[in-house]
């Protein structure tokens, strides 16, 4: 069809514009620019930790409790020590050790308070006594340190002491049995800072056999020669 340019002119001007687009409007001077819409992230859904299992093995008439160590330890005796067990290939060369305070659980029911009472004691010598020999031992290939972070942990406790009284030890000395003279159990266990895995456990009782000297000075001689022992398996 022709259209003459009369009638096109008319038909053009007959035509609404076309409306423009609508743009977001300009902030206001000053104003904080608002960032765009995102998705809200997702719930990420923890996976909950199997909880630990409990380990009931128990040894030396009760005074040994595997779960303290988390696993049931194939101990054997060595380093003087009478239970004992070092992780294969465990080395503390260039590591930092951290411990604390000793715990105190007596685990033979019935004790008197007086046995009690040498238990706490104890919890508190036996480490003045080894601490300071374990940082001189390790001096320059291991850092034993109270409190802090580090890359493992030493924690300990006396799970039971003996006091007899004074005339039974001098009258009966050894004859009155191991378990009636002075002595003292505790357990030791190196962890892992960031595993939890125990990497070296321990398990021993000092017995005071004679009627010469004291418990505590046998503690502190010991305390003096198993640091160096223990540098030679873990350095």
């Amino acid at each position: 069809m022709f259209l003459s340019p009369l009638f096109a002119g008319l038909l053009l001007a007959q035509t609404p514009p076309a409306m423009p687009t609508p743009s977001a409007p300009s902030p206001a001077p000053g104003a904080a620019s608002v960032p765009a819409q995102l998705e809200p992230p997702k719930a990420i859904q923890e996976v909950p930790k199997a909880p630990r299992p409990i380990v009931t093995k128990v040894e030396d008439n009760g005074l040994l409790e595997h779960n303290y160590f988390g696993a049931e330890i194939p101990f054997s005796s060595r380093l003087g020590v009478d239970a004992l067990w070092i992780k294969t290939g465990l080395s503390l060369k260039d590591k930092r050790i951290t411990y604390g305070s000793w715990d105190v659980k007596v685990l033979k029911p019935g004790r008197e308070q007086k046995h009690l009472q040498r238990a706490a004691d104890l919890a508190r010598l036996i480490p003045d006594a080894l601490m300071p020999q374990m940082r001189a031992a390790f001096q320059g290939v291991a850092d034993w340190q109270l409190g802090g972070s580090g890359d493992f942990r030493l924690e300990a406790r006396v799970v039971d002491a003996n006091l007899p009284n004074t005339a039974s030890k001098l009258v009966l000395g050894w004859l009155a049995g191991k378990d009636n003279l002075e002595n003292v159990t505790w357990d030791m266990k190196v962890m892992d800072v960031v595993s939890g895995e125990v990497v070296l456990a321990f398990h021993h009782r000092m017995v005071k056999v004679n009627t010469l000297g004291s418990l505590d000075s046998s503690l502190r001689d010991w305390a003096a020669a198993f640091p160096k022992k223990l540098l030679e398996v873990t350095r």
